[in-house]
Formats: C-alpha cells, sequence, structure tokens
C-alpha cells in the first residue's frame, strides 16, 4: 500500500468515527451532514473524504435547483446517491381554504411542477459516465404547499380544525381544498409536438412517488416521469384511485395511466404500487362501473399483467382491478 493510499485510508477511518450514528441514514432517508462538513477545509483529502458523506443525500425544492446545479459538478456527482425532491408549491391565504382551487390555481401548480422537473432533469441529463458500478440514485418526489393543513405544525392544524368545527366558525375546507385536483405534465406550449420533459437522467434507477391521498397527481404523468429514466429498475408509487363524487374525473385518470403504462422503461424489474381506492362499508352497494364504454375489460388491469413478466417482484395494494 503506498504512503497516500495509507493517508486516504486514515482519513476514512478518522471521518467514520465524526459521523455519529443517526447521521448515517438508509434508503429513503435523508442524512445530516452539518457537522462535518467544516472538515472538509482540512486538506484535499479529507476534501474528498468528506464530500463522500456529505453529498450522499440531497434535499431539493424548486428554490434549490440553481444551486444543485452550480455546486454539484465534477467527483462530487458520483457521491450522489439520494435525491429528495419536494416540489413546494405556492403557499395560499385565509381566504383560499375557504374554496376548492380554481381552474387558475391548478394550471400554476402544474407549472411549477413542470418547471422543477425540466429544470431538474436538464441538469442530470448530462450525468453520463460518471456513476461508480452498480450503483445509481435513489429519488423521492413529494409535492405540496406550506399552507397545506399536513404541513402545518400540529397546534396551528389543531388550531385550524377546531375553528372550523365551531358553530358559525371558519370556512375552511381544510384538506379537501385540491380533491379535485390532479397536478399534470403537460407540455406548456400545448401544441402536441414537443415532451413536457425533453431531457432523459440515466443516473436515477430507483423513484419513489408518494403523491397519496392528499395533493393528487395525475397517474399518467408519472408514467411520462419514468419514460425519461432509461436506467430506473425500482418504481414505487402511491397514487390515487378513491375520487367518489367525479366518476368520469377516476374513469379518465385510470384509463390515461393504463394507456401510459407503454411508456414505462424495459429496465424495470421491481413495483411497488398502491393505486389507493377504498371500498364501500356497506356491503350491498354496488360499485361504480369503471370500465371503458366500448370494452368489457379492464384495461389498467391487462396493461399491469403484460408489464409484469418482465419483473422480478411486484407488490400491488388497495387497487381495483378487473378479470
Amino acid at each position: 500500500m503506498s504512503p497516500s493510499d495509507m493517508l486516504s485510508e486514515l482519513v476514512t477511518l478518522i471521518v467514520s468515527h465524526l459521523i455519529t450514528p443517526s447521521e448515517t441514514a438508509s434508503t429513503g432517508q435523508l442524512q445530516t451532514p452539518d457537522k462535518v462538513a467544516i472538515y472538509a477545509t482540512v486538506s484535499k483529502d479529507w476534501q474528498k473524504c468528506i464530500e463522500r458523506h456529505t453529498f450522499s443525500s440531497i434535499l431539493l425544492t424548486p428554490a434549490r435547483l440553481d444551486e444543485f446545479d452550480q455546486i454539484i459538478r465534477g467527483s462530487r456527482r458520483k457521491y450522489v446517491r439520494l435525491i429528495a425532491l419536494d416540489v413546494v408549491l405556492d403557499s395560499y391565504d385565509e381566504e383560499a381554504c375557504g374554496r376548492y382551487e380554481t381552474e387558475e390555481d391548478q394550471q400554476k401548480n402544474n407549472r411549477l411542477f413542470i418547471r422543477t422537473l425540466q429544470r431538474l432533469f436538464l441538469t442530470m441529463s448530462s450525468w453520463e459516465g460518471v456513476q461508480e458500478a452498480d450503483l445509481g440514485i435513489y429519488m423521492s418526489v413529494k409535492v405540496y404547499s406550506p399552507s397545506d393543513l399536513s404541513r402545518l405544525g400540529q397546534e396551528e392544524g389543531r388550531t385550524r380544525r377546531a375553528l372550523k368545527n365551531r358553530i358559525g366558525g371558519a370556512n375552511d375546507t381544510l384538506d379537501r381544498r385540491f380533491d379535485k385536483s390532479y397536478l399534470r405534465l403537460v407540455n406548456p406550449k400545448n401544441d402536441g409536438k414537443a415532451s413536457a420533459l425533453p431531457h432523459s437522467v440515466s443516473a436515477i434507477t430507483e423513484i419513489d412517488i408518494t403523491a397519496g391521498n392528499l395533493r393528487h397527481m395525475c397517474p399518467a404523468s408519472c408514467s411520462l416521469i419514468l419514460s425519461k429514466l432509461p436506467g430506473l429498475r425500482t418504481f414505487n408509487a402511491y397514487l390515487w384511485d378513491n375520487e367518489r363524487k367525479d366518476l368520469d374525473l377516476r374513469k379518465r385518470a385510470r384509463h390515461e395511466f393504463a394507456s401510459s403504462i407503454n411508456l414505462w422503461p424495459a429496465s424495470i424489474n421491481k413495483v411497488d404500487l398502491q393505486y389507493y381506492n377504498v371500498g364501500p362499508a356497506d356491503e350491498t352497494f354496488i360499485p361504480p362501473n369503471i370500465l371503458p364504454s366500448s370494452s368489457n375489460q379492464d384495461p389498467l388491469s391487462s396493461n399491469l399483467r403484460a408489464f409484469s413478466q418482465q419483473l422480478t417482484d411486484l407488490t400491488l395494494a388497495d387497487i381495483t382491478i378487473g378479470a
């Protein structure tokens, strides 16, 4: 072993003792590197070792994308193992809490959602040949506004609920404000000639999209994201199929999702999909017909079954499937 190798091993050992167990995160969890970042100024050897830790997990918001592009360059790119992308929508005022999102609100959110992904994918599209063998990047995607009830502190959340429940209380829709809002990735020019996401990213090998039961994401838009990840191996998603007040909206989202499965990259070998739908408590209730008018078969079930032939691992939860 050369002296330089011995020095590198020694620095690595020292840094491993500086990093406390709570700062070591498993897949899908952010690390907290601030405590050791200061030691990167000791020397070039220390900088390399420290940056391998400090840049392994990155929290991104729309406001941080330019900084991400400027800082994560060169060898730092191969240190990145996890990107938590929080698409933070604009805040809204008390008056807006009392009404559903308007078409203008939804379009504004869509534009921010699109710009965020376009900017990130443009930056990462140049990350070719920098990843270490068999390693890739795990990316999670969440969407929320700081004004959403789920993002408030416990005390503020309790206050809003209490004011809502009083006789003559506040006109607050709580989380129902965006019941019928589905974030969509569409070409801003709306001319049908260009993709909403023109750039592909090979470095991402696992993605976790958790729109969940609060902010909803159009499932077909998830497929469009996947289509730009040619190295993707694992797809995890929690999507919404529980629309009760607008059956046409539910059917349209479901059928668009079914048609978009052919966009999924052939590299995927593991899918964990929760397509949330809860059946009625009344067992005598006849559920609505969600099949296309032109068919007695469910295209989502058929297309998932066809795609599953290439998978080594498939998990489906809370999903309505047909024969």
